[in-house]
């Protein structure tokens, strides 16, 4: 329990005072904002890496997460599932750079980023362009064209910033 307690101290979650309370702090809407510029650069990166390194096994899995991705589209009660798999198909692609210290990065900003994401994918249509941004990331990736799926995830990851931003500005909300 200190253990994890220590980790949310260090992650900047929480703040504790010796022997009075825990204090959780959460990410606010500048969080986002540097989650998503920090995404942008290192998942382009990751994409492109994916493409020249990513084996036929990890290929295979990012394709049936896609496919589960796409069966749960137009689910209005498949949010969740949009999100694991979103989440996975993303995942499968830190593992697919054969890189420690990009998936050892990229790991924990996937986790932050739910928050976003449960926002982005319950919104109309979102979802649906979703699948279409992945089915281009994939398809770059399987054809080994690293500078396309590069790319193809830049503009991922801009549009889902891009439509976070805009549900907070139409909702009116401060999402911290």
């Amino acid at each position: 329990m200190r253990e994890a307690l220590s980790q949310l101290v260090l992650d900047g979650l929480v703040r504790a005072t010796p022997n009075k309370s825990i204090i959780v702090l959460g990410i606010d809407d500048q969080d986002i904002l540097d989650l998503y510029e920090v995404r942008g650069v290192l998942e382009t990166l990751a994409a492109s890496k994916a493409a020249a390194r990513m084996t036929e096994e990890q290929k295979w899995a990012l394709r049936e997460a896609l496919d589960i991705e796409k069966q749960a589209t137009g689910d209005r009660n498949a949010v969740e599932i949009l999100q694991n798999m979103d989440s996975t198909f993303h995942d499968i692609i830190f593992q697919g750079t054969g890189s420690k210290i990009l998936r050892n990065i990229l790991s924990p900003i996937n986790i932050y980023t739910r928050y976003a994401r449960s926002f982005s994918l319950a919104s109309p249509g979102r979802s649906q362009l979703v699948v279409e941004e992945h089915s281009r990331i994939c398809d770059a990736i399987i054809n080994g064209d690293c500078q396309a799926a590069g790319e193809r995830m830049q503009e991922h990851i801009a549009r889902s910033f891009a439509n976070f931003q805009a549900i907070r500005i139409k909702g009116g909300q401060n999402h911290d």
